[in-house]
């Protein structure tokens, strides 16, 4: 990179507005929570967007690399083109958080039963949520699990159980 011209000491660059900043001191504390849980647990957190000298690689990579031919991702597709399929290097599909929602609820239905019912005998929540709603989106994943019924269990039944326990709280 260097023989090319390349400046190492990162000078801003022109695509900055297309690249994640991720070196913003303060902004958050998730990183630093999620160290202390894993050491309280004695987990072992491998998290590459905590590794400060990767970042700062990743950030020098020069703009010609990053992008080619208005092709994001260049360098990448140029290293793995010989040891990853063709679909999944030009792919565009995106992954789908918690896939296994609707398997999870399952799992968990006598328990989401007994907090749907709780929520049912809490005015505040009856007043504030579609309880009915809520139950016929947890039929509808119980009778089939499928990607509409694990979209509406996100949507619907989620987030009315996290908003009725929060309201459960001060019950």
């Amino acid at each position: 990179m260097r023989a090319a011209g390349h400046d190492s000491t990162f000078t801003p660059s022109p695509l900055k507005d297309h690249r994640p900043n991720f070196l913003k001191p303060g902004r958050g504390i998730g990183a630093g929570l999620w160290s202390e849980i894993g050491a309280t647990h004695g987990i072992s957190i491998q998290d590459p967007t905590s590794n400060l000298a990767m970042l700062e690689f990743l950030l020098r990579v020069p703009d010609d690399q990053f992008r080619r031919q208005g092709q994001y991702s260049s360098l990448f597709r140029r290293t793995f083109r010989d040891r990853l399929p063709k679909t999944v290097l030009e792919g565009r599909r995106k992954g789908l958080q918690a896939a296994d929602l609707g398997h999870r609820i399952v799992r968990e239905l006598p328990a989401i039963r007994q907090c749907l019912d709780a929520l049912d005998a809490n005015p505040a929540a009856r007043e504030l949520l579609n309880i009915a709603l809520m139950r016929t989106c947890l039929k509808n994943v119980v009778a089939k699990v499928d990607p509409e019924t694990n979209a509406n269990a996100s949507r619907i039944l989620l987030r009315g159980l996290g908003v009725g326990m929060f309201l459960q709280r001060f019950a």
